[in-house]
């Protein structure tokens, strides 16, 4: 019994891992999570905590900064260019670069390097939080806060879109210079 019963188990938690169907609820489109969205924005995130520790704590200490998903963002506003913000509503409502979560990644962890976050007037409306070491997403957009993965061309596009928004962060071992779309 109790190795049918171990057995189960590792069919379960292998399952978990390897990126098997769960019971959420589906993320609506991009186009439904947008939609009444009138403004975009860009924050840059901090050094990656575990690669560049003494930056990370050092930019935390010294500069103006905020929480989101435990994540920390400098505070200076990154206004969007009137061409990226197009260019990022074309990526998001149209060719979506959410791809199924899969766990289990060897990259040190999600880091957020940037947010981008659609607004309603001055209130968020929806959140993507980018980490382009772990190629993941974690998009908040009302009941929603869901970890995705990036697809290819989604990780090729924001890098391009998003590089020239890097203002803040010092140049170190930050997911986005390691890690080439």
């Amino acid at each position: 019994m109790k190795l049918l019963l171990t057995l189960f188990l590792g069919l379960v938690v292998s399952g978990a891992m390897a990126g098997l169907p769960s019971r959420e609820v589906p993320l609506p489109p991009f186009s439904v999570l947008l939609e009444g969205a009138d403004s975009l924005v860009v924050y840059e995130g901090l050094p990656h905590r575990g690669f560049d520790r003494a930056a990370y704590a050092q930019e935390k200490t010294d500069k103006q900064v905020f929480r989101v998903s435990g994540e920390f963002f400098y505070e200076k506003l990154l206004p969007v260019t009137d061409a990226d913000r197009q260019a990022l509503d074309r990526l998001f409502r149209g060719q979506d670069p959410c791809a199924p979560y899969r766990a289990g990644k060897l990259c040190g962890g999600f880091h957020a390097d940037y947010m981008i976050e659609w607004r309603k007037g001055d209130e968020p409306l929806t959140r993507v939080l980018v980490c382009f070491g772990c190629r993941e997403f974690i998009v908040m957009a009302g009941p929603f806060n869901r970890k995705t993965d990036i697809t290819p061309a989604g990780v090729e596009a924001l890098h391009l879109l998003l590089a020239h928004y890097r203002q803040e962060r010092p140049d170190a071992q930050s997911a986005e210079a390691r890690v080439a779309p």
